[in-house]
C-alpha cells in the first residue's frame, strides 16, 4: 500500500507541509486517507475506474482539479532541428518562461492557489534542472537569437519522458515544441524504447499537438487537492 509522503520542494515553496499520493496502482480498497493537519496541503492522482478511491476523497472534502492524460510514441520522425542542448547560461530565460507559459496545471486550476504562485512552482520546477535536482536533460528552442521554448525531460524504465515543456505564447505554432522533441529523441533514441508525455483533458491544442506528433493516449489520472 503506497502512503502519503511528504513533498519537501513544493512545501518549501507553498510555506506549508504538502503531502503527495499516487494510487493509480492501488485496488480499490487499498487507499487510506491521510491524517489531516491543520494548515497542510493533500494532493493525490487517482485513476478514473478507481471508484472507490474517488467516491472517498470527494466525500471527505477533496476537489478535483484536473485530468491528467498520459501519451506515448515508440517512434519520433525527426526533422533537421534548430533546437539545441540547454546551457547554463539559460537558466534565467528558462525559469522565465517556465513562469509564464502555463494556465491550465493542477495549481493554476485550483481557486486556493493564487496565480502568482502557481507562476513560481513553475518556475522553481524547470529552475531545478540547472540545480541538478530534477531532469535529465534539457532543451531549448531559439527564436531571433533569443531563447523561446525549453523541454526539460528525464528517463525513467526505458522510457524518455517529457516532464515540462513551454513557448513563449508570441512563438507558439512556428515548431518550436516539435524542433525539441525530436532534438531530445534523436540524442536519446538508442537507449530508449519510447517516450512519454503528460497533459491536462482540458487542453485541446495540446493534446492535438501531440497526436499529430504520432503519440496516442495510454493513461489518464484525476487529480484531487485538499486544503487544510
Amino acid at each position: 500500500m503506497k502512503e502519503w509522503t511528504k513533498d519537501e520542494w513544493l512545501s518549501d515553496i507553498m510555506g506549508k507541509p504538502c503531502f503527495n499520493l499516487m494510487a493509480n496502482e492501488e485496488k480499490e480498497s487499498d487507499m487510506r486517507l491521510p491524517e489531516l493537519s491543520k494548515g497542510s496541503f493533500y494532493s493525490a492522482k487517482i485513476r478514473p475506474d478507481n471508484v472507490y478511491s474517488v467516491r472517498k476523497l470527494l466525500v471527505n472534502g477533496f476537489t478535483l482539479v484536473d485530468t491528467n492524460v498520459t501519451f506515448r510514441a515508440e517512434k519520433i520522425t525527426t526533422i533537421a532541428s534548430k533546437a539545441r542542448v540547454a546551457a547554463p547560461g539559460d537558466e534565467f530565460r528558462v525559469r522565465e518562461l517556465a513562469s509564464g507559459s502555463f494556465t491550465q496545471s493542477r495549481f493554476h486550476n485550483d481557486s486556493n492557489i493564487p496565480n502568482d504562485l502557481a507562476n513560481r512552482i513553475k518556475g522553481e520546477w524547470a529552475g531545478n534542472f540547472f540545480k541538478g535536482r530534477r531532469g535529465d536533460f534539457m532543451m531549448v528552442s531559439e527564436r531571433q537569437e533569443q531563447v523561446v521554448g525549453f523541454l526539460q525531460g528525464m528517463f525513467n524504465s526505458g522510457k524518455m519522458i517529457i516532464d515540462l515543456i513551454g513557448v513563449d505564447s508570441e512563438f507558439r505554432g512556428q515548431g518550436c515544441g516539435k524542433e525539441m522533441i525530436d532534438l531530445a529523441w534523436q540524442l536519446n533514441s538508442a537507449n530508449c524504447h519510447e517516450v512519454e508525455v503528460g497533459t491536462q483533458l482540458g487542453n485541446a491544442t495540446s493534446i492535438a499537438f501531440y497526436q499529430g506528433l504520432g503519440f496516442s493516449l495510454s493513461s489518464s489520472n484525476y487529480v484531487f487537492h485538499k486544503h487544510t
